[in-house]
């Protein structure tokens, strides 16, 4: 091997070694990025976790206002047909008047539950709906 060789091949190495090194790097920096996209996907997950046991809470809650619901309807029919005397007795009107107000009243408050329960059923929906989407959107991107 002459000197003219030598200095090649020393050449030679020496970009090898600096090819090496920019890929040792480059490793480096997708082990970091992957790691952020698993930190973040486990950030997802449990997110995700959350947002479903809160539907299922919301959706038990919504079912027992609906229940409480029907329950308050059938009492008020029953005590609108009790209130519906054959004949009228005095007194009895604002008796009558009371129970119906105060059933009214039961409704109302029902009502507003279970409104409120549905526009949060609602906002859990989306925020479900979006975090599904993003975590889609992290598994394509993984591939």
């Amino acid at each position: 091997m002459d000197q003219q060789e030598y200095e090649e091949n020393k050449i030679n190495i020496k970009k090898q070694k600096a090819e090496l090194e920019d890929i040792q790097t480059e490793i480096k920096k997708s082990k970091v990025e992957l790691d952020a996209v698993k930190n973040e996907q486990h950030k997802s997950e449990s997110k995700l976790i959350e947002v479903q046991a809160l539907l299922k809470k919301s959706e038990k809650e919504l079912g027992s206002i609906e229940l409480n619901k029907k329950e308050l309807m059938k009492d008020i029919q029953m005590e609108q047909k009790k209130s519906k005397p054959k004949e009228k007795k005095p007194g009895r009107d604002k008796e009558s008047k009371q129970v119906i107000e105060a059933a009214s009243a039961a409704i109302a408050s029902m009502k507003n539950k279970l409104k409120i329960a549905e526009t949060e059923l609602a906002t859990v929906k989306q925020i479900l709906e979006k975090e599904r989407k993003e975590h889609q959107k992290e598994k394509k991107s993984k591939k």
